[in-house]
Order: structure tokens, then C-alpha cells, then sequence
């Protein structure tokens, strides 16, 4: 086989690849900048709202517990709390800015899961925001938070070859679900 004929069938096997790996890229690009543009959109609808004072409740629901929060604001700032019997810090008060800080904190995900495996663990979510049609606000934030071999890290192959073991990254997979159970405005 001569070397023009080695070349063309290189190309032709490297061409569908290269393709498909730049529309995978493309996918993924989109794919981010969607959450973010409906969030922009939901984020201009809530700060057109004709009030600043709000009552908000809230119901979470994380790794088989529950538990609730109902708030009312000053603007953003808190008030009053009415009743939370929510427990975990990760949550605080959650005002509509809090709801947005979350969906967007979705957007970026931790790329290494802080343990002791350094990075070779990293988190991944796959989630779903919904936003109130009127006033924006996010109604449902639902995500699965798994963590999973984070193979294309350096770290995972030093442990790998050190341990002879694929790290452990489990079990700290489960789903969380935060949605808004009543909005009034008040004065």
C-alpha cells in the first residue's frame, strides 16, 4: 500500500470522529448556555415585579428527609422567619435570590468531590428548574447529585496504579427537590 492511499484511509476514519466530537462539543456548549439564558430570562421577569415584600414557603426534600421554611422578606432581606424546620446549613433562608443563587450554582459543578481520593471523584448533577410563568421566581429546582470515577483526572490514575483499586466514590448519591408551595406578595 502506497503512502497516498495509507493517508486517505487515515482521513477517512479520523474525519467522522473529528466531526463528531466537534458536534459533542457544540451539544454540550448549548446545553450549558440554555439553563443560564432561562434563568437570565426568569431573573428579568423577577425583578419587573410590581412589589418588593414577599411571604415565600418552601418544601425540601433531600436523601429521604423533608423539611419546611416559610419566610416573609423586606425586598430580599429577611423579616421574618414564620417556621423552618429545616436543619442543614446548605439550604439557609431561602428567599427568591437564594433560589436563584442555587439554580445557578447547578450550572457549575464541582469538578473534584472534596474527599479524601483527592480528584480522582468529582460530582455531577443532572437537573430540572422550573420558573414560575409571572413572576420568574424559580418554583421547582429538582437535581440527582452523583459522584462518580472522575477518569479524565490525572489523580484518578495515580490512585488507581497506587492502590491497584478503583477509587470508591459512593455511596453519597441522591436527589433533592426544592419547590415553592405558596408566593403572596404582602405589603
Amino acid at each position: 500500500m502506497d503512502q497516498r492511499t495509507w493517508l486517505q484511509r487515515w482521513a477517512l476514519l479520523i474525519a467522522p470522529a473529528l466531526l463528531a466530537a466537534s458536534c459533542g462539543l457544540l451539544g454540550a456548549l448549548s446545553w450549558s448556555a440554555a439553563p443560564a439564558t432561562q434563568r437570565n430570562d426568569a431573573r428579568q421577569r423577577w425583578e419587573a415585579r410590581p412589589f418588593a415584600n414577599y411571604r415565600i414557603a418552601i418544601r425540601v426534600e433531600y436523601g429521604g428527609n423533608a423539611c419546611a421554611q416559610e419566610l416573609e422578606t423586606n425586598g430580599e432581606l429577611l423579616r421574618r422567619v414564620i417556621a423552618n424546620n429545616c436543619r442543614v446549613a446548605w439550604i439557609g433562608m431561602t428567599t427568591v435570590a437564594r433560589l436563584f443563587e442555587i439554580s445557578e450554582l447547578l450550572d457549575h459543578p464541582t469538578p473534584c468531590y472534596s474527599s479524601m481520593q483527592s480528584c480522582s471523584c468529582y460530582r455531577v448533577r443532572q437537573r430540572e428548574i422550573e420558573y414560575n410563568p409571572q413572576l420568574g421566581y424559580p418554583a421547582l429546582i429538582s437535581y440527582r447529585r452523583e459522584v462518580q470515577p472522575n477518569v479524565t483526572n490525572p489523580e484518578y490514575w495515580r490512585r488507581l496504579l497506587s492502590t491497584r483499586r478503583v477509587p470508591t466514590c459512593g455511596p453519597t448519591n441522591y436527589d433533592v427537590t426544592i419547590s415553592v408551595v405558596a408566593f403572596h406578595p404582602i405589603s
